[in-house]
């Protein structure tokens, strides 16, 4: 009796994990022809949830209209050429160099 339960519990905890995963491959918008993949959005969501921790905190849907309007400035910007600029440029490698430094 007690296996039997216990394989009944099993069975229903797998079930239910089953159902709650989600599909990451799977396309939550578009922006430029280039697609946003659940599994993207999640792992910038998660990652920086956590990172203020004084600002106001949002929820996913929040957060998903506030990360479309950004990929949206992004292709906007490479559209008009704007990361190809020397002074972006400068910029972006000087943040670069600075995130190498712990690593050398």
């Amino acid at each position: 009796m007690m296996r039997k339960t216990l394989f009944i519990l099993l069975f229903a905890f797998a079930s239910l994990v089953q159902a709650q995963s989600l599909n990451h491959n799977a396309t939550l918008f578009t922006v430029a022809d280039q697609a946003v993949t659940v599994g993207e959005f999640m792992y910038v969501f998660n990652k920086n949830k956590d990172v203020g921790h004084g600002i106001d905190p949002k929820s996913p849907r929040e957060y998903l209209q506030l990360y479309s309007q950004f990929k949206q400035k992004v292709a906007l910007a490479e559209s008009a050429g704007k990361d190809t600029l020397a002074q972006f440029l400068r910029e972006y490698n000087g943040y670069y160099r600075e995130l190498l430094k712990p690593y050398m």
